[in-house]
């Protein structure tokens, strides 16, 4: 019998990417899925309050060679005594790593860009912050400028030392294909290089999509992916505060990806057509998580509006006591 962890299946696939980050699951092990359960084996008792835990039986599976266990088997016969770390991220030809003891030496960088077939190797030696959201990362190996990352049919051109890219939100920039808003206007108050932005511009079937950034860069790369994908007729980008641009026509769809979209919510709601969609992610604390509907709805009140809660789901983990929420909304203005 093993240890595993019983999770709905609306919210499994943001467990697994947690439970995987901890390495916490059993890899060599088949997950289950019992009715609308998914049943995770885990290799210890996860002592989280989320999760329901049971004792079970798995079929097995087959693991292939993890290649950084073969750059690290390599490094060691040659007697270089530094570790590559497991997790790392891919960016097109280019990876990135943690900073690690012995990540600038050059005979390390070199298998690594042999062994993951990377054009590229990037470290991160901090944290993304301030207004724009630089990254604090460095190129170690390759020449510097824009790589292109491929994801959802997509191509998002940018350049890691200078833009953002958080590989952890591929599942809602891929959710974006599942949004229809024929012959729409989509407002994407945040747009940054175009996550939301390029995927609703390709399958939604919307008129236009009218993008803004206070980033000039972001605005920049946004403009570039668009010719690359074919959709400059689609995309209207701006470099203004998302609250100095109105749409006159009014949004049928109006995308908030910023944590702190609350306090935007007047400018949504006077740009929003009635009867049209929200998009909104933000950040909630465990203490809330039980009754987040009731959370947004409560972020309505102050407004005549009736909200109808489409979905609302747990993106991921931000910190031991937040997590990053997305949720859909319909909104009727004037409501009585």
């Amino acid at each position: 019998m093993t240890r595993a962890v019983v999770v709905p299946k609306e919210a499994a696939d943001n467990v697994i990417k947690e439970l995987l980050a901890r390495r916490l699951i059993r890899k060599d092990l088949k997950i289950k899925k019992s009715g609308d359960d998914i049943i995770i084996p885990v290799n210890e008792t996860v002592a989280d309050r989320r999760f329901k835990t049971v004792d079970i039986e798995f079929e097995s599976r087959n693991v292939g060679e993890n290649p950084i266990t073969a750059i690290n088997e390599k490094l060691h016969r040659s007697r270089i005594k530094i570790t590559v770390p497991e997790k790392w991220i891919r960016y097109g030809e280019a990876v990135v790593f943690r900073k690690f003891r012995g990540c600038w030496n050059r005979s390390v960088l070199r298998e690594i860009s042999r062994s993951l077939k990377a054009r590229k190797i990037y470290i991160i030696t901090g944290h993304i912050g301030g207004q724009m959201r630089e990254p604090e990362i460095k190129l170690a190996y390759g020449r510097h400028g824009s790589v292109i990352h491929v994801e959802n049919g997509i191509k998002y051109v940018f350049d890691p030392e200078k833009i953002m890219f958080s590989p952890g939100n591929v599942n809602e920039r891929t959710d974006m294909r599942n949004i229809k808003i024929e012959g729409g206007i989509v407002f994407d108050m945040f747009s940054g290089i175009g996550y939301f932005s390029l995927p609703l511009a390709k399958y939604s079937g919307c008129r236009e999509v009218v993008c803004t950034d206070i980033n000039p860069l972001s605005i920049k790369f946004l403009k570039k992916s668009a010719k690359l994908n074919g959709l400059s007729h689609k995309i209207r980008s701006v470099n203004k505060d998302c609250r100095d641009v109105t749409v006159k026509e009014g949004a049928s769809l109006i995308v908030m990806g910023n944590f702190d979209s609350f306090q935007y919510i007047d400018h949504a709601l006077s740009n929003l057509m009635d009867g049209g969609y929200l998009l909104i992610h933000f950040l909630l604390s465990t203490e809330f998580l039980k009754n987040v509907n009731s959370f947004v709805q409560q972020k309505f009140s102050i407004y005549n509006t009736r909200v109808e809660i489409i979905q609302v789901h747990i993106v991921k983990s931000y910190s031991p006591n937040h997590w990053h929420m997305s949720s859909l909304l319909r909104v009727y203005k004037n409501a009585q």
